[in-house]
């Protein structure tokens, strides 16, 4: 039986993938892939996982791209979104309903297991739990790439600091990582890279907070104090190696 917190996490996701079903490629989008551009290479034949996979739009891509595909979610509104727009494109792709706590995959089976947006959901107990199932399906020398909001990302916190206070807010539980390094390790999952990226994806978010987009060019003109102040961008890319 799931618990009442799994219970209100599901229904939060299924609620969620139902209100945007009709969600456009946009700059967090293109950002994801351009990451997965820059760290995978060359996609041609390459079996690759999104543990956590939503609309499936990305992992479409990355299929457009060469790459067998295969597709993971626990929301019952992601997985039938994805499949419909995987028929609409015409995509050859595997989607499954299923936990990233329990991947009902063969272990040493894909060449890249990735998420973006994922982890920071849980706690970092289920953080581990998570890892260690991507690990375990990943393919010895395979890549494990995780994309999630940056502690240093301040405009993305307050973006999200006005949403919940106003109730704008729609995925519930999110906490910002500083680091997965030291888990990946703990793994034993080689750290290949790790940095932080999409600094104007964190200050779209100040969108949530009125009379504030006259700031967005103020803040790219000062894009590198900022950044040389320690300031973020939104994503933390985590990229480890299974040894």
């Amino acid at each position: 039986m799931k618990s009442n917190h799994s219970q209100r996490s599901t229904k939060v996701w299924d609620d969620f993938w139902r209100n945007h079903e009709a969600s456009e490629w946009d700059s967090i989008s293109q950002l994801v892939f351009n990451v997965l551009l820059k760290e995978i290479f060359d996609f041609k034949n390459k079996k690759i996982l999104e543990a956590g996979s939503g609309s499936g739009r990305i992992s479409l891509k990355v299929a457009e791209k060469g790459a067998k595909v295969f597709l993971l979610d626990y929301s019952e509104s992601a997985v039938t979104l994805s499949k419909r727009n995987s028929s609409k494109k015409k995509i050859k792709s595997e989607i499954v309903r299923a936990s990233i706590f329990n991947i009902p995959f063969k272990e040493n089976v894909f060449d890249i297991v990735w998420n973006a947006g994922v982890l920071e959901h849980f706690s970092e107990e289920k953080q581990i739990k998570a890892l260690e199932e991507m690990r375990a399906v990943c393919k010895k020398k395979g890549k494990i790439i995780t994309m999630n909001p940056y502690v240093r990302a301040y405009f993305y916190r307050l973006g999200k600091w006005y949403a919940k206070r106003t109730g704008k807010w729609e995925v519930g539980y999110e906490k910002p990582i500083k680091t997965l390094g030291k888990k990946l390790e703990d793994l034993d999952i080689k750290i290949k890279n790790e940095y932080n990226t999409g600094f104007m994806e964190s200050v779209d978010f100040l969108g949530y907070i009125p009379y504030t987009t006259y700031l967005t060019p103020i803040i790219r003109k000062l894009k590198k104090i900022f950044t040389s102040l320690g300031v973020g961008g939104y994503l933390l890319i985590t990229v480890g190696e299974k040894k």
